[in-house]
């Protein structure tokens, strides 16, 4: 598969301790430790979409050479600002306070039991009816990104809206080397899928066992797709 054959030309990055942060899960320490050994960074541009703390914003940066430039958007205003201080010094991290969508326009967002669970959909894996958090700028990739030559990864871990944030950048797909997708609802992965291998002609894996993805796969939690391009 295209995505494995890239693995034995990456170089593992060694400045971010992967295996000793506390904030990230076993799943997470696990997909970026798949991501260190597939996929080179230089002078890239790299999206962060639903970063909440920041773990894998300042993992990319570790990565990024020279000119390269991090894309981090987060819904929630108190996790937003938590962003802004994290990141004060690394003016090449361009952090946004939007949610993402397939459309541009205000939308109501709501509260998650922990800063990484808001979302804009209201219910995620088991967790019904939760308590709106307010109003947020939503916006689409395709807007956010629409000035940019070439994307090297979007990351995307929106906690149940991860089917309107695809929608919304189908123009940006075309520019777009990898994607990591980070799926919530069993009743948006048939489209999903279809979404990333057919309408997008991506090459897609699952992060947690290196397997390719097809037609039959169930849901994939944790995916990465590649551009055939490359």
């Amino acid at each position: 598969m295209g995505i494995l054959k890239k693995a034995e030309e990456a170089t593992v990055v060694d400045v971010y301790d992967i295996n000793s942060s506390t904030r990230l899960d076993h799943n997470d320490k696990v997909c970026l430790t798949h991501i260190s050994k597939i996929i080179n960074f230089n002078d890239d541009v790299v999206v962060d979409v639903g970063a909440n703390l920041g773990e894998y914003t300042e993992y990319f940066s570790s990565c990024l050479k020279g000119s390269g430039t991090i894309y981090s958007i987060e819904l929630h205003p108190n996790t937003y600002q938590s962003l802004l201080s994290r990141f004060s010094t690394k003016p090449n991290i361009k952090i946004f306070n939007n949610a993402v969508s397939d459309t541009n326009g205000e939308i109501t967002y709501y509260l998650g039991i922990d800063s990484f669970q808001h979302n804009i959909i209201g219910h995620e894996m088991g967790y019904k009816d939760r308590p709106v958090g307010g109003t947020v700028e939503a916006i689409t990739l395709d807007s956010l990104l629409a000035n940019e030559d070439k994307v090297r990864l979007i990351k995307i871990d929106v906690e149940g809206a991860e089917l309107s944030v695809l929608k919304g950048m189908s123009s940006t797909i075309n520019k777009t080397d990898y994607i990591l997708v980070e799926n919530h609802l069993d009743e948006d992965w048939e489209e999903i899928r279809s979404l990333l291998l057919d309408t997008y002609n991506l090459s897609c894996m699952n992060l947690m066992t290196m397997e390719e993805m097809t037609e039959d796969t169930p849901r994939v939690y944790q995916c990465l797709c590649k551009s055939k391009s490359i």
